[in-house]
């Protein structure tokens, strides 16, 4: 998963996942993506990683926007998805 700080809801999935494509391997692509409003930092200025780490990828537990890599894009990851995805009937 990769959690990316979007305070004025202007990031391109679709330009994200392009990208990604050509730079990362395909094993290296984050599967889930969570747009924050803005990332929590410690007083040393390091990333607050523990509560996305316990939130995952469960859109019942996360308010933020999250989004699943399907074929070439990111589609939103809805309540309805994510039972589907734990599963294996939704295949990644």
């Amino acid at each position: 998963m990769a959690a990316i700080a979007d305070a004025s809801g202007q990031v391109d999935l679709a330009a994200l996942a392009e990208g990604l494509d050509k730079e990362l391997p395909a094993y290296a692509r984050p599967l889930f993506v969570r747009l924050l409003h803005a990332v929590e930092m410690t007083g040393t200025f390091k990333m607050k990683k523990g509560d996305l780490q316990k939130d995952g990828f469960d859109p019942a537990k996360v308010t933020d926007k999250l989004f699943y890599r399907k074929g070439s894009t990111y589609i939103p990851l809805t309540l309805d998805v994510f039972p589907k995805i734990v599963s294996g009937e939704e295949r990644l």
